[in-house]
């Protein structure tokens, strides 16, 4: 059952004629929005969240801390916790989320926020966020980030891929390329080591159903950017 929050699938969003338009209420591309709207990015929005999300599990002791920065909807921190762990969800607004087993909802500045009381945390996973950030804050919200993480506990980042970076793409106010996402992940703090990969959802039959797969990258990506193409790091602690 996919962790999704039903009071969302519920909410009558914003909906002018064939558009979907970016007003207060549903600025953000959530996926519960996704699936109530039948958006037609929903497929690949929403397998992609889950992938990226399912591929920090693998590495974590099992019932380990992980804090998911920039929660959004609570979609990532409730499929973390229905894996067994423990979740801190933080965001500056959490209007949607809420706390319940296994998830402890924090909602402050992503600057301000600390261990919440509990220590360390095994894992952060900060996934849909960085691009939303301006870019002379991009670093020290990593650094921030670092500080929270145990010695030998994940980092897992994403950000869509593009070719030039800072420039604003939609409702991204600051995106980054495959080089400059990397400047900012090693600036973070020190890592024992770290893997990279492409997210691309894949279309084998025109307009038949898809799915998403990841390419681990050692060097250089394809010059090729495909439409909706996520890059991804994973890196460890030192």
């Amino acid at each position: 059952m996919l962790p999704w929050n039903e009071k969302l699938l519920d909410t009558e969003w914003e909906y002018a004629a064939k558009r979907f338009e970016h007003t207060e209420q549903n600025r953000v591309t959530i996926p519960e929005r996704m699936v109530a709207l039948d958006h037609p990015k929903r497929d690949r929005l929403v397998t992609g969240m889950l992938y990226k999300y399912s591929m920090i599990l693998p590495l974590l002791p099992s019932g380990g801390r992980i804090l998911d920065a920039c929660s959004g909807s609570g979609f990532g921190a409730s499929l973390l916790a229905a894996s067994g762990y423990e979740v801190v969800a933080m965001d500056a607004r959490l209007p949607w989320a809420k706390s319940r087993d296994n998830i402890t909802c924090v909602e402050t500045d992503i600057k301000e926020f600390h261990t919440n009381g509990g220590g360390l945390y095994d894992a952060v996973v900060m996934i849909d966020a960085i691009e939303h950030l301006k870019g002379q804050h991009q670093v020290g919200i990593l650094q921030h980030l670092y500080s929270l993480l145990k010695p030998g506990g994940y980092f897992l980042i994403d950000t869509p891929r593009v070719k030039e970076s800072g420039r604003q793409s939609g409702s991204h106010p600051s995106c980054l390329n495959w080089e400059d996402l990397l400047k900012r992940f090693l600036a973070a703090g020190e890592w024992e080591e770290y893997q990279r990969y492409l997210l691309s959802f894949v279309h084998p039959v025109k307009g038949g159903p898809g799915f998403t797969i990841a390419h681990r990258i050692n060097g250089d990506p394809p010059e090729e950017i495909i439409s909706g193409q996520d890059q991804i790091i994973i890196g460890r602690k030192a």
